[in-house]
């Protein structure tokens, strides 16, 4: 008998979500801490501004998108690192509070946590202040860093996505795994025309809520 259809299906990349599989979509990529500072108004150079409000809060594109996914339903894994620090710790916590999978996720000793000032002003818009440790690449521990595991895990999902740039190299390396198995690619960049982004899966997709929750 075939499975029931997931309400989700046709939401996402016009494809049906498997039934038969550990996981639905996988995410290979960027987690972070991100204090997202609210200001009255944007600051002058050189100048002193009180702010409005300050709100520390887990992000990154790839994590975000996972734990939307499994918002909505679908069984999710998430794989990235963190550091051994704080802002690790609180990674974490964020993450766990979510209902996805994170058996493959790395904490790096000695490395320091992707973190973001995000600067809002009353406008909405946004000045992002980063940094991210090049202990947390995966290029930094011998080239895949892991991802043969990695990789070959995230084939029985149904959407594989990697954010970052050596996160995004890698996906694409090992896109092939995952196609083998009839899942549809997807990568996503901050830095658009890259060539590195060309040719994985099925096109570059950017996740955005359904209009609908699940019922």
């Amino acid at each position: 008998m075939r499975p029931a259809k997931h309400w989700l299906d046709g939401e996402f990349f016009e494809t049906e979500w498997p039934r038969d599989r550990p996981f639905q979509v996988v995410g290979f990529g960027l987690n972070a801490v991100d204090w997202i500072c609210r200001l009255p108004a944007f600051p002058e150079h050189g100048s002193k501004s009180r702010i409005d409000s300050l709100e520390q809060l887990g992000g990154g594109q790839v994590a975000t998108a996972m734990a939307l996914c499994a918002r909505y339903g679908l069984r999710a894994r998430y794989v990235g690192r963190v550091g051994d620090d704080e802002i690790g710790a609180f990674s974490l916590e964020t993450l766990r509070a979510e209902a996805m999978d994170l058996s493959g996720v790395q904490v790096i000793a000695g490395a320091v946590s992707q973190y973001a000032v995000i600067l809002v002003d009353p406008s909405g818009e946004r000045t992002i202040l980063w940094d991210r440790d090049p202990k947390l690449d995966y290029r930094s521990r011998g080239g895949s860093g892991g991802l043969d595991r990695t990789g070959a895990a995230a084939a029985p999902g149904r959407t594989g996505r990697g954010a970052g740039d050596h996160a995004g190299r890698l996906a694409t390396r090992h896109s092939g795994t995952g196609r083998s198995r009839g899942p549809a690619g997807v990568c996503r960049g901050e830095r658009r025309g890259s060539p590195r982004w060309s040719g994985f899966g099925r096109g570059r997709v950017s996740f955005s809520a359904p209009a609908r929750p699940p019922g």
